[in-house]
C-alpha cells in the first residue's frame, strides 16, 4: 500500500528521505531540499502556499516525492494564457513545480507512486479552493501520457534546449560542431574581448555584487516583458540563499559589468540557469555570445553528459548547437 503526507513547509520535510528520492530517480536540482528551502526562504516565487508531498511505500521508505504551489495569479511568464481552454491567468491554481523549474516531473522510484501522488494534490487544491491543479513544464514521455490518461487537458506550452556532451571533450570539440559562420562568429569575439582586456571570472555566489547582477538581469528580462519574473531583492537573497549551489560566471570591461550567468551543476547535467548581458555595447563583440561560451566551456570542464540551455531563445541556441524540447503543460480544472 502507498501511502502519502502533505507538508506546509520545506524545513518539516525529511530532508534525507526527500534527496534519497531526488538521487535514486535522477531529478534536477530543482528538486533537491536545499533548493526549495531556498527558494521558501526567500519568496523568490510569490505563492500562497507551499504543498510538499512524500509517497512511502508499506514499508515506510521514500518512493516518491512532489513539490507545488498555490499561486493566484498563476502565469508568470504568460505561457498558459490562449493555450488552456477557459483559463484566466489570474485564477487561482495549485501547480507543480514552480515556474523557476523549467523540467517538472514526478519523482518517482515505483512507477504507481506518481498517480498517488496526483490524487493527494487534487484533494489539497479542492481543499484549497483551487479552480486549477497543473503541472507546468513537462517534457513528452510516460508520466505526461499518464497525466492525460488521469484526465488532465495536454497543451504545449513552452520550449528549453539542450546540448549533449557526451562526445564533446573540449571548447575546441564543440566549436567544431557549429557552422562555420557561428564558429567564426564565436573566435572573432574572443580575439576582440582579449584584445579589450576583458575579464572573465569564475566565482562563488558569496563574491558576486548581486545587486549589480540582478539589474542586468531584469534589464535583459525587460526586453522580453519579463523583468518583473526576477523580483529586485527576493531574487538577489534567493541567490545568496543557493549558496554552494550556484556556481557564477562574470565578465566585465574595467569597472563596468559587460554579462552574467548563474548556472546550476546537478548530478547528471550543466544547467545554464539565468543570465543578463549588455546588448548596447560600443565593442565589436557580443557580451551574451561571450558569456555563452564560457557557460559551455565550464559545463565542458564539469564532466557532466548533458548542458541544458534554459527556455526561449530558439534561434541563437539552435544556431549554436542545442536541440530545442516542447515543454507542455497537463491542466485540469477543479470545481
Amino acid at each position: 500500500m502507498i501511502t502519502t503526507s502533505v507538508y506546509r513547509d520545506i524545513a518539516d520535510v525529511p530532508a534525507d528521505e526527500w534527496d534519497l528520492v531526488v538521487e535514486r530517480a535522477g531529478a534536477p536540482v530543482f528538486y533537491r531540499h536545499a533548493y526549495l528551502s531556498a527558494q521558501a526562504r526567500t519568496a523568490v516565487m510569490p505563492a500562497q502556499a507551499q504543498v510538499l508531498v512524500i509517497a512511502r511505500d508499506s514499508s515506510g521508505d521514500p518512493i516518491a516525492i512532489c513539490p507545488a504551489s498555490l499561486q493566484a495569479p498563476s502565469d508568470p511568464l504568460g505561457a498558459l494564457a490562449n493555450r488552456v481552454h477557459g483559463y484566466d491567468p489570474h485564477d487561482r491554481a495549485l501547480l507543480s513545480h514552480n515556474w523557476q523549474c523549467y523540467d517538472t516531473r514526478l519523482p518517482a522510484t515505483e512507477h504507481r507512486a506518481p498517480l498517488r501522488i496526483v490524487q493527494t494534490l487534487r484533494e489539497v487544491a479542492v481543499e484549497a479552493g483551487a479552480s486549477w491543479l497543473g503541472f507546468v513544464n513537462v517534457t513528452a514521455g510516460p508520466q505526461l501520457a499518464a497525466l492525460a490518461d488521469a484526465g488532465f487537458d495536454v497543451v504545449e506550452m513552452d520550449e528549453r534546449f539542450c546540448l549533449d556532451l557526451r562526445d564533446i571533450h573540449t571548447i575546441e570539440d564543440y566549436l567544431q560542431r557549429l557552422r562555420s559562420s557561428a564558429r567564426r562568429n564565436m573566435r572573432r569575439y574572443q580575439r576582440r574581448a582579449q584584445e579589450r582586456g576583458v575579464v572573465v571570472e569564475n566565482l562563488a555566489v558569496r563574491d558576486v555584487d548581486l545587486d549589480e547582477a540582478v539589474t542586468l538581469i531584469r534589464d535583459t528580462a525587460a526586453r522580453h516583458g519579463a523583468a518583473d519574473f526576477y523580483r529586485d531583492g527576493p531574487f538577489q537573497d534567493f541567490l545568496h540563499s543557493l549558496g554552494d549551489l550556484v556556481t557564477t560566471i562574470r565578465i566585465s570591461d574595467a569597472d563596468r559589468l559587460l554579462a552574467v550567468g548563474f548556472c546550476l551543476p546537478d548530478r547528471d547535467r550543466f544547467h545554464l540557469w539565468t543570465c543578463g548581458a549588455v546588448y548596447q555595447y560600443d565593442a565589436a563583440f557580443s557580451p551574451y555570445t561571450l558569456l555563452f561560451l564560457e557557460m559551455v566551456r565550464s559545463a565542458v570542464a564539469s564532466g557532466r553528459p548533458l548542458l541544458e540551455g534554459g527556455r526561449r531563445n530558439r534561434e541563437y541556441k539552435e544556431r549554436h548547437g542545442l536541440h530545442r524540447v516542447p515543454l507542455h503543460a497537463a491542466m485540469v480544472r477543479l470545481g
